[in-house]
Parts: C-alpha cells; sequence; structure tokens
C-alpha cells in the first residue's frame, strides 16, 4: 500500500492540473484583430478592423560585403494586386509624357 499511495496522489495531482487547463480555455467566439493565411505564394494578414490585406515580405539586401536584412508586411490593394513602391515609381519615370 506504501508503494502504490504515491503512484495514486500523483495521478491525482495531474487530472487536477488537465481539468483546471480545461476549465480555463478561450472562448470559441472571439476573433483576433488580425487573421494570418499562409498560402503557396507567401503569408497574408487580414486586419479584421479595417479590411485590409497585407502579404509578408522579407529577404536579404546585399550592399558591399555585408547583407542587410528586411521584413515588412506590404499592402494588397481590393483587386489583390501587391503594390510595390519603388517599382512603380520607375516605372512612371520610363513611360512617355
Amino acid at each position: 500500500m506504501k508503494t502504490k499511495l504515491p503512484w495514486l496522489l500523483a495521478a491525482f495531482l495531474g487530472l487536477v492540473v488537465v481539468l483546471s487547463h480545461a476549465q480555463n480555455a478561450a472562448p470559441a467566439g472571439s476573433v483576433s484583430r488580425f487573421q494570418l493565411f499562409p498560402t503557396n505564394q507567401g503569408l497574408y494578414r487580414l486586419d479584421t478592423e479595417t479590411g485590409e490585406t497585407f502579404i509578408y515580405r522579407e529577404g536579404f539586401l546585399p550592399e558591399g560585403t555585408r547583407q542587410y536584412r528586411y521584413n515588412y508586411w506590404q499592402r494588397v490593394d481590393d483587386r489583390w494586386v501587391v503594390h510595390d513602391p519603388a517599382e512603380e515609381a520607375r516605372q512612371a519615370l520610363s513611360s512617355p509624357r
């Protein structure tokens, strides 16, 4: 009986811990402000308050002997077009006026 008592006590305490965590679960109806959607093209983030959509960009820029890391969220418009401000400026400068 003395060897079974510690095991029964450990099992009881483990059951109490599991049941206490089950009662403190987050409510199912709560919606967070940002929802993430992974796809083959990248990771999309939807802002549920404003309705805006962004795509996550990351990479490295080679600058001489050092590489600089970048990461940012880029806005996607209503037609699911990703806008690159640098590319749009280059195209505006190269187009005839």
